[in-house]
């Protein structure tokens, strides 16, 4: 797999419990019916390429989402900042069960954009980078380099009756700007600037 999208890192050894690196200290979000534990949704982030996340026969807008977004305090803006990414994959139908893909999804992030009028402060912005294209969705180039990326959604375009194993997400860590950092980041408990600046990929 690592060799098809051109991932040049080794396989991570499986942990019970863990993340890969990548995703580390990352929140997972989802409203997808998980048919047990050890088929949980952050088997989809452990960096091993047999485990994965088994959803029971996703609905339209169902979404898997892994995100830093969240916070307490700008203590922990460095944490929300995530990371400048080049590539990311998402990757539907494991293994053992092939057929178990996303038919019809999209791949979203959220990136630290400048406002509107004020390039010195940022919001988080959602643009879909991506869709399924037998089971797969990659995103790479111009649209990640735009800004870290500080969460990752899997979104179910279509309901579908058959179930959905999610692998992993992979992601290739990219070259960091200058700006943002961290301490460009508004207050997380500061009350959300309303906004309909979502963006699609072309």
């Amino acid at each position: 797999l690592r060799r098809s999208f051109g991932f040049a890192c080794g396989k991570f050894a499986h942990v019970e419990l863990d993340r890969s690196e990548t995703w580390r200290g990352a929140e997972v979000i989802t409203g997808m019916d998980v048919y047990a534990h050890a088929y949980r949704p952050d088997r989809a982030l452990d960096g091993d390429e047999e485990s994965y996340f088994w959803a029971i026969a996703p609905k339209r807008g169902d979404v898997y989402e892994v995100s830093w977004l969240k916070g307490k305090s700008k203590s922990d803006n460095k944490m929300r900042l995530g990371k400048w990414f080049q590539r990311i994959a998402a990757v539907t139908g494991a293994v053992d069960r092939p057929g178990d893909q996303l038919d019809v999804g999209e791949l979203w992030v959220s990136q630290w954009m400048p406002v509107a009028g004020n390039a010195s402060k940022f919001e988080a912005d959602w643009t879909k980078v991506a869709v399924f294209k037998e089971g797969k969705a990659v995103a790479e180039g111009a649209l990640l380099e735009r800004g870290p990326v500080a969460a990752v959604k899997v979104v179910c375009s279509e309901s579908q009756t058959k179930w959905m194993a999610l692998r992993e997400i992979w992601a290739e860590e990219g070259t960091p700007k200058p700006r943002p950092t961290a301490a460009d980041l508004p207050d997380p408990t500061a009350p959300a600037r309303k906004t309909t600046n979502k963006r699609a990929f072309k």
